[in-house]
């Protein structure tokens, strides 16, 4: 499969550098650097799919994305008028068309087809322009925690042109990019509705971010909602100063869980689901290893190699990475709890479950990798203390 010609390249690209240019320079307020954060990433997408691309860093996944919107495309719909002349028929279709319930991906390649052509790199150059949306909500998260603004920005550059965040979105046509998104707008609207501010117009956001989950993988707004449950929950018995209440209320969390859970079973269905899962049960300590520490450097698998730009420097911030997860829980900034929570939660879910312990599982969560790396660059390599790093410091308000 030859790369593709210069012309068919020029529209994307220029749109990648246009946007990018415009959300970094709302960030970091210079022109130098926005246009060469901006170049960084539109010349890795242009070099790739004009001189590298052949076909052999693909899937089965992403043709099927591509093959179910080219189909829509080719009946004579765009993403408008697919949704408009389709009335509330249009998910059922796509889902139809898709396969299962997760057709939001679909539609985001027929998007990108109505805006950049029927090519393979048409939903990669919308991924690539949705990391900058991406970043600068991440940019926003850090504010709002207290991060200095230097260092926030310096956290946008580090997260935009991460190494992971540039190869997963600038080859391949899957849909962790998206998934990314989403989980960092959540994060975003949930710290927002922690501030009080504006706060039902963050709900309706909040909600309207786990609806879209359920179009894109479904069981996200479980692990986003029990994560908050557990935050809450912990928020709640550090204020208990009497242990044995504690406890009790633990204990009886606990038995809670296990009521509801059976009774998800009966009523829903759940032991199919329940079935589905211990088929593929992985023994928690290798398969915990395997998602967190694959691949090792320079060994990536088949279709995968590009993966060894990236691994070494994935295995050199490790410490880093978990230091700065100390400290950050360590920081009094409250909301760290639940980043930790439900990236703890989703390492044991892939870890414990075979068949979705490939690497791309981690991408959606790059951006809590990114956070607690840059906390312990910042902490072990220019020793900052707390003052420095959260010198506007403010507790969230919290809901009682």
């Amino acid at each position: 499969m030859p790369a593709f010609s210069a012309d068919s390249l020029l529209l994307p690209s220029f749109v990648i550098f246009i946007i990018g240019t415009w959300i970094t320079f709302r960030v970091t307020h210079s022109i130098e650097a926005s246009f060469v954060v901006s170049f960084i990433k539109t010349l890795v997408f242009f070099i790739y799919f004009h001189f590298v691309f052949d076909g052999y860093f693909t899937f089965l996944d992403d043709w099927v994305y591509l093959e179910s919107a080219k189909y829509i495309k080719l009946q004579g719909y765009n993403l408008f008028s697919f949704l408009y002349q389709n009335h509330f028929n249009w998910v059922l279709i796509a889902a139809s068309i898709a396969g299962d319930q997760h057709f939001l991906y679909n539609l985001f390649n027929l998007f990108s087809f109505d805006l950049f052509g029927i090519h393979y790199f048409s939903p990669v150059a919308l991924n690539v322009i949705l990391t900058f949306f991406t970043s600068y909500f991440a940019y926003r998260i850090v504010r709002l925690l207290g991060f200095q603004q230097k260092l926030s920005i310096l956290f946008y550059l580090f997260f935009v042109l991460h190494w992971d965040t540039i190869l997963w979105s600038s080859i391949l046509n899957l849909k962790d990019i998206l998934v990314q998104f989403l989980t960092v707008g959540a994060f975003y609207q949930i710290l927002l509705i922690e501030k009080g501010k504006k706060r039902w117009i963050h709900i309706i956001y909040l909600a309207a971010i786990l609806i879209l989950f359920l179009a894109i993988r479904f069981y996200l707004p479980f692990f986003l909602g029990f994560s908050y449950f557990l935050y809450r929950f912990i928020l709640f018995l550090t204020r208990i100063k009497n242990p044995s209440v504690s406890l009790l209320i633990v204990f009886s969390g606990l038995f809670s869980f296990i009521l509801l859970f059976i009774l998800f079973i009966w009523l829903y269905g759940g032991d199919a689901i329940l079935h589905v899962y211990l088929s593929d049960f992985e023994n928690p300590f290798i398969g915990i290893l395997r998602y967190l520490f694959m691949p090792i450097p320079f060994h990536a698998s088949e279709h995968y190699e590009y993966l060894n730009l990236a691994s070494p420097l994935d295995y050199l911030l490790i410490p880093f990475f978990f230091y700065g997860m100390y400290h950050a829980v360590r920081s009094g900034q409250k909301f760290f709890i639940l980043l930790v929570i439900y990236f703890l939660l989703l390492t044991l879910f892939y870890g414990t479950y075979l068949e979705l312990q490939g690497v791309r599982q981690k991408v959606q969560i790059t951006f809590i990798f990114a956070i607690f790396e840059y906390i312990g660059l910042l902490k072990l390599l220019f020793r900052l203390p707390d003052i420095k790093i959260f010198n506007n410091f403010r507790k969230p308000k919290v809901i009682v």
